[in-house]
């Protein structure tokens, strides 16, 4: 472990430039010597920040509805809350010998030593009954930092794990567990988390694979309300399919996730912007320069649009296959080809679709090449 709390020698350019300035024969030999003292100094931070390099769990939990409770409550109350929250995360990272790096606001940064004991920490809090009141989520990550201390005996973990862990976080939406996927793989079992996709994350040169773990025993029903409201709706509305069977949350709940994560829940469980442009407006800055299409990949657009056909993909023997649903803007097909990417069990839905049916969806703008590829669609 290295500590750099007494490393608090400075040396200032101006002082270096008027030394240089007024060198003489006389003084020399004391800046070649200073100089040396300072790269020897230097060469000895560097071998004790290599020898500082150690294996983590980085963890942030972070209380989703700080907001609200500022709000809808006065501040002895809502202030009452957030400190009881942090100090019985604070309590429990202690239990199980980890170390609460940050409090910032209503988060905590803490680290473990191992994976067992972090999730030994996990399956604490989220058995707790206080705060079982509280909606949090949490960003977990495993790896390589350098353990450095500005002051005695507090730890500062410095390295990517600890920038990609904050960015994992910060896409949590809900109250959800966020892993990657090298924290994922340490752990003697993944019977917890379910693989959720690859995301490219600010900073992160390469695009990062998440688990995530629900921090209830079930997705709450809230998820699929207006889902469910659509799909079981007496009265059809232009622009909607009305398929002939009541719905309910646990036929989405028992999806398969072999092929990717349930669309409806993956735009909810997220904080993925959402474009203010249309596909048409795209389409014209792509037409000038192909390049802007990269400024929208990633991005949340709403349209419309009339169906074309549909295909099913993967291999023929697999019995839950995913669909690519083809659409175009116009009904003359002369606006670009639109690819949604869809699971199985949409299919009943889309075998009721005729060509020229207009149609709404949701989706994430992901690929172009011979049209404009969209994933984790949802059809309103």
């Amino acid at each position: 472990m290295i500590s750099l709390f007494t490393k608090n020698k400075t040396v200032k350019k101006k002082e270096i430039t008027e030394e240089i300035i007024n060198t003489t024969p006389s003084n020399v030999d004391n800046l070649v010597s200073k100089n040396i003292s300072l790269m020897t100094e230097v060469m000895g931070i560097k071998k004790e920040i290599a020898e500082s390099k150690i294996n983590k769990v980085i963890v942030f939990v972070d209380l989703c509805n700080s907001t609200e409770l500022k709000h809808n409550k006065e501040d002895l109350e809502w202030l009452t809350d957030v400190i009881l929250f942090i100090n019985i995360l604070t309590a429990n990272v202690e239990k199980h010998k980890g170390n609460v790096i940050k409090r910032i606001g209503d988060e905590i940064m803490a680290t473990f030593p191992d994976v067992s004991k972090s999730e030994s920490f996990i399956n604490d809090i989220l058995s707790d009954k206080t705060l079982q009141k509280y909606d949090f989520k949490i960003g977990v990550d495993f790896g390589e930092v350098f353990n450095l201390q500005f002051k005695t005996g507090i730890d500062d973990p410095y390295g990517t794990i600890v920038d990609r862990c904050a960015r994992i976080t910060g896409l949590i939406k809900g109250a959800l567990l966020f892993a990657s996927d090298s924290y994922v793989n340490a752990l003697s079992s993944n019977d917890n988390y379910t693989y959720l996709d690859e995301f490219p994350l600010k900073g992160i040169s390469q695009k990062t694979k998440i688990w995530y773990r629900e921090l209830t025993d079930v997705i709450p029903d809230s998820y699929y309300s207006s889902l469910l409201n659509v799909l079981n709706e007496e009265s059809p509305r232009d622009g909607y399919k009305v398929v002939s069977r009541v719905f309910e949350s646990t036929y989405f709940k028992n999806y398969d996730f072999k092929h990717q994560p349930h669309p409806y829940l993956f735009l909810r469980m997220l904080n993925i912007p959402k474009s203010n442009i249309s596909i048409e407006d795209l389409d014209k800055l792509v037409m000038r320069d192909e390049s802007n299409k990269n400024k929208y990949l990633g991005y949340v657009f709403k349209s419309s649009g009339y169906y074309n056909n549909y295909q099913l993909m993967g291999f023929s023997g697999d019995s839950k296959r995913p669909i690519l649903l083809v659409m175009n803007l116009d009904q003359q097909k002369r606006s670009p080809t639109i690819l949604l990417s869809l699971p199985y069990f949409y299919l009943e839905l889309i075998e009721k679709f005729s060509p020229g049916d207009f149609i709404s969806f949701s989706g994430v703008f992901t690929r172009y090449n011979v049209g404009y590829s969209f994933d984790y669609v949802e059809i309103l």
